[in-house]
């Protein structure tokens, strides 16, 4: 499973994040950690649904990324073909 974690050389590819960008879906992945499934332990997993390409691969990685840099990264976990 070592090719699963976020940081893996398997999703290198998915880890180009264009700074600035999807600031709105990041606030409210923030929302959700900080706000109401940290109050009521509800809503422990997030999916992120969308078309094939339009990037929600880059936005879970930068967000773990973001999570572990704050210390609060719990565990990831990437599917690939």
């Amino acid at each position: 499973a070592d090719g699963a974690l976020y940081r893996s050389a398997a999703n290198a590819m998915k880890a180009r994040f264009l700074e600035g960008t999807r600031e709105q879906i990041f606030g409210w992945l923030e929302e959700w950690v900080a706000g109401h499934a940290a109050r009521t332990r509800t809503h422990s997993i997030c999916v992120l649904v969308g078309e094939a390409g339009t990037g929600k691969s880059t936005i879970a990685s930068e967000f773990s990324k973001r999570l572990e840099e704050q210390g609060r990264l719990g565990a990831s976990f990437f599917f690939t073909r």
